[in-house]
């Protein structure tokens, strides 16, 4: 390693040869290129955390201009929402709430087999190529980590990974991404090499068809940058900037598809949000008055009416002796009582005590109401009926279920390029809210009484993936399973004797539809009993 500076002589100094420039260049460039990386694992960890957490320290005026230009401020309003998420527990819970709402419970139905083509080879070969992805692609984990991120910072790109004995989606770092089209099943974008470049990433931590992307790009292999090349042909480059395709599994998801900026969802709360330190410390002031008293003595006065005028310092007692006085009382009293001496005749006691205002508890009622989700369920301190509750919960589901169809698109474009013959239709339902779970399970036992038998119907509304439960009912049934129960006799087939006759109606199950007002009110105060504990 060469030298700063080489002294010459006693006196002079030679700066460095041409040659030792190039070397430090030449090493340095080693250093920072792909091939050449040097690791260690407190830098690759750094880097790993720079792929979706960087918060910003969010302030009145940034919030302000940024939401003035959200284009030009994605990267402010995203480290926005990431600074909030990290120093707001309300804003916190709100992201959490919504996050991991969707059940995704799967549906699906062949398009294109009729009658005994169900049980063809070719359908079963095409049908057992499905039931592979999905027991390899984990689709509630994958699926609700998409949508916990786009509800943080809107949009999510990711590859999917299938180098491995599971498949998963690989989060991209979104400052290296730029959306620049769209087709059939989404959103298209590219990606910015020099991510690569970096200390402390490594190639080989991305999927193949990644490395091929910048092996390519290094040799100035590629063509172009055309945004409307075909997808077989997204292989132009701008500088750094790479297209990437849908068919090598790059994936972007958006909370809001139909706006190509990155705002997220909850950022007009940004300016309330922002108010809570300011709210916390105007609160613990009001706090701090309601604990201190303020003692006042009263100073005699030598009299009301001086013989001759007024003269200087009409007081009983000298300040100097005050003084001493009050410092006595000081030294025995504790911090929060403070001491005073007024030359008043008439004077009013400080009392704080009738401070009661509860301004953080107003203004987080008020933030939390503002955000239009179900706010009563995150931060509530009044009572909220059933109905109520029901009633915000709906709402929200529509808010959430509504992006069901683009994780359906991207289930049935990776699943039906695998197949053969036989094509594919998926849908997702449902929310992990149990009123939710029991309405569906309601619904598919009422269809089959009447006839229709259809188990996705019921492996959705039980969370297990159509093949599962028949998996489970194919080993129940080889094991013979139903001849280990035990049966249990029909309270319909039990004599009157048998059958304790409490009177009156059934009481209703827990969590079944949501009671009136007046109904919840007699149950919580047993209004409706009457002597001797019965029912009325």
């Amino acid at each position: 390693m060469p030298r700063g500076r080489l002294k010459k002589n006693n006196n002079e100094e030679e700066l460095l040869s041409e040659q030792e420039v190039w070397s430090v260049i030449e090493f340095a460039k080693n250093i920072t290129s792909v091939y050449g990386n040097i690791y260690n694992p407190m830098l690759v960890n750094q880097r790993m955390q720079d792929i979706n957490m960087n918060p910003l320290a969010a302030t009145q005026d940034g919030i302000d201009k940024s939401l003035l230009k959200p284009k030009d401020n994605e990267e402010n309003l995203v480290g926005f929402s990431e600074f909030f998420e990290l120093t707001d527990m309300m804003y916190k819970r709100m992201i959490n709430y919504l996050g991991n709402m969707l059940s995704f419970d799967l549906q699906w139905v062949c398009i294109n087999a009729k009658g005994k083509d169900y049980l063809s080879p070719a359908y079963k070969k095409d049908e057992q190529k499905m039931y592979d992805f999905l027991d390899k692609f984990n689709v509630k984990k994958e699926f609700k980590k998409v949508v916990r991120q786009i509800t943080r910072q809107e949009s999510f790109y990711s590859v999917l990974r299938e180098d491995g004995e599971k498949y998963l989606l690989q989060e991209l770092p979104r400052s290296f991404c730029k959306i620049d089209g769209h087709w059939d099943y989404g959103t298209l974008f590219s990606f910015n090499l020099y991510w690569f470049m970096q200390p402390g990433v490594s190639l080989e931590m991305y999927p193949e068809s990644m490395q091929q992307i910048y092996s390519n790009w290094l040799e100035n292999k590629n063509s172009i940058y055309n945004p409307a090349n075909l997808l077989n042909k997204r292989d132009g480059s701008f500088v750094y900037w790479h297209q990437v395709s849908p068919l090598d599994g790059y994936w972007v998801w958006k909370f809001n598809p139909d706006v190509v900026t990155d705002v997220p969802f909850l950022s007009p709360l940004f300016s309330d949000i922002v108010l809570r330190p300011l709210i916390r410390r105007l609160q613990t002031n009001i706090y701090m008055l309601q604990s201190q008293k303020v003692m006042v003595g009263l100073i005699p006065l030598l009299g009301k009416e001086v013989k001759g005028g007024s003269i200087k310092d009409n007081l009983a007692v000298s300040p100097e002796v005050l003084g001493k006085f009050l410092g006595l009382l000081k030294q025995g009293l504790s911090e929060a009582i403070k001491i005073s001496g007024a030359p008043f005749d008439d004077i009013k006691t400080f009392d704080f005590d009738g401070t009661d205002k509860q301004i953080l508890q107003e203004y987080t009622k008020t933030t939390s109401a503002l955000s239009g989700i179900n706010s009563r369920l995150i931060f509530s301190l009044d009572k909220q009926s059933n109905i109520e509750s029901q009633l915000s919960i709906n709402v929200d589901e529509y808010l959430m279920t509504y992006m069901y169809p683009y994780f359906e698109d991207f289930l049935n474009y990776q699943i039906n390029k695998r197949m053969k013959k036989y094509y594919f239709k998926f849908s997702f339902v449902g929310t992990e809210f149990d009123i939710n779970k029991k309405k569906r399970y309601d619904e598919a036992m009422g269809l089959l009484d009447k006839g229709f038998f259809l188990p996705h119907l019921v492996s959705s509304a039980i969370g297990i993936l159509p093949h599962d439960l028949e998996r489970m009912l194919d080993e129940a049934k080889t094991k013979k399973w139903d001849e280990k129960l035990i049966p249990i006799v029909s309270a319909y087939q039990q004599s009157g004797k048998d059958i304790s006759n409490k009177g009156g109606r059934p009481k209703a199950e827990e969590n079944n539809e949501p009671m009136n007002d007046n109904t919840e009110a007699s149950k919580d105060n047993s209004s409706n009993l009457g002597r001797g504990g019965k029912l009325i």
